[in-house]
C-alpha cells in the first residue's frame, strides 16, 4: 500500500510540497509515532512529517498539528476546529493567534456527518447527516464577516 501511495505522489507530486501525518489523533507514545514516521520516509522522501497526538506533546522538529479552539502549538504548526464547531468561535481572534501555522482548518459538525442538534453519540458509519450546498453557503458567509 505504502508503495503505491508513494508511486502515486511521485506522478502527482510536481512543485507542491506534501504534508503527511502517520497517525491522526493516536495516542501512541512518542517512541511508537516516530517509528512511523521513519518507517514511511523511505517511501516519502520530500515529505514534511506532521505529528498530530491526541493528547501527548508533539515530537521536536515535526510540524505539531493539534485540534479545538485554543490549541498549544507553536510554528511550524497546523490547527484545527476539530470538535469545536466554527458558530461557536469568535473567529477573528482565533485566526490571529495562529497567523504563522501553515495551515488553520475550520471545522463544522457535518463535516463528520453529525447532526448539531443531536448530543448523543453516533458510530461513524451509522452517521446519515450530509452537508448540502446550504451549509456550504453557509459557512462562505460566515467566513466573510
Amino acid at each position: 500500500m505504502a508503495k503505491r501511495a508513494a508511486s502515486d505522489y511521485k506522478q502527482s507530486i510536481g512543485t507542491n510540497q506534501l504534508y503527511l501525518s502517520t497517525c491522526l489523533e493516536c495516542d501512541f507514545s512518542k517512541s511508537a509515532r516516530q517509528k512511523l514516521i521513519e518507517w514511511a520516509k523511505p517511501f516519502f522522501p520530500t515529505a514534511q512529517f506532521v505529528d498530530n497526538p491526541l493528547l501527548d506533546s508533539c515530537l521536536p522538529g515535526l510540524i505539531c498539528e493539534k485540534h479545538g479552539e485554543s490549541p498549544s502549538v507553536s510554528s511550524p504548526c497546523v490547527v484545527d476546529l476539530d470538535g469545536k464547531d466554527f458558530k461557536s468561535v469568535n473567529i477573528p481572534p482565533y485566526i490571529k493567534n495562529y497567523r504563522l501555522c501553515l495551515a488553520n482548518y475550520l471545522w463544522g459538525y457535518k463535516f463528520n456527518l453529525i447532526d448539531s442538534k443531536n448530543p448523543n453519540f453516533i458510530p461513524p458509519r451509522q452517521r446519515q447527516v450530509l452537508p448540502d450546498s446550504l451549509y456550504f453557503e453557509e459557512i462562505a458567509a460566515f467566513l466573510k464577516n
